[in-house]
């Protein structure tokens, strides 16, 4: 896996081979070999030197049947610069030598550093090296915690850092709600401030249940006419919230009618 970070450049050169698969027996395919510099800031609509749009449509010429055409890409990048590649961790297996440490979850196992999990986490730290029953354990059961939920935090916090996304991010702030873990908490909350495929009414939701307080500033802001701020009481999701984030929906009121 790789990544590029926010506004950082990069540039991919790439070798395609295309082939346009003739559908009438007996018919030539036609090829193309292009090479191509994609950039941050270029765009690209294709090749248009491929085929003359009438010959591809005409069905006599073989290409179209039925509505369909076949087209066979292959692509491969030679060089590439501004994009770094991503360590990749498996969990599955022992790799963290005296330090690791087994969490089973629903009955599979999970192999972590002790020492780096307690860093992001003083409950982990509690249980690993303090005077709890865990303390010396080779293998310690988890319970009520989702397998898959717990996978995705763990590379939140490793140095793979994954990507929070819209279906991740729920289930990351309620284990890093109760294993304390401050760094994924944070992640999530950068998420939840500029991503746009949350709705402003949810993310007061997070914000509310985890005592997000930059996340609630930044969706209150947001607001800034009175009719979205009666949009959101009319909301399911305004009934979740507590009388705090209420009254704070209330000055945001209150501010909005005195500008």
């Amino acid at each position: 896996e790789e990544k590029c970070e926010d506004g950082e450049e990069w540039s991919a050169d790439g070798s395609h081979k295309l082939a346009l698969i003739n559908q009438i027996p007996g018919l030539k395919n036609t090829f193309a070999s292009i090479t191509h510099k994609y950039t941050q800031k270029a765009t690209s609509w294709g090749y248009s030197e491929f085929i003359a749009w009438d010959t591809l449509i005409n069905p006599a010429a073989g290409f179209l049947l039925n509505d369909k055409i076949i087209v066979v890409a292959t692509i491969q990048v030679n060089k590439t610069t501004g994009i770094r590649s991503m360590l990749k961790f498996n969990f599955s297996t022992p790799g963290f030598g005296d330090d690791g440490i087994v969490l089973k979850i629903e009955g599979k196992k999970v192999h972590v550093g002790k020492n780096f999990l307690s860093l992001h986490s003083p409950v982990f730290a509690a249980m690993f090296f303090g005077n709890f029953a865990e303390n010396g354990k080779k293998e310690i059961e988890l319970k009520d915690v989702s397998h898959e939920d717990f996978i995705e935090l763990l590379y939140v916090i490793h140095p793979s850092f994954r990507d929070v996304t819209v279906s991740s991010y729920n289930p990351l702030l309620e284990l890093a709600d109760r294993f304390q873990m401050k760094y994924a908490t944070d992640a999530v909350e950068s998420y939840l401030k500029r991503t746009k495929n949350v709705t402003v009414a949810d993310k007061l939701v997070a914000a509310d249940n985890y005592r997000l307080n930059l996340l609630m500033s930044h969706c209150l802001a947001s607001y800034s006419t009175l009719g979205q701020i009666k949009a959101l009481i009319g909301t399911p999701e305004y009934a979740q919230f507590t009388d705090a984030t209420k009254a704070a929906i209330l000055d945001r009121t209150g501010t909005l009618i005195g500008d």
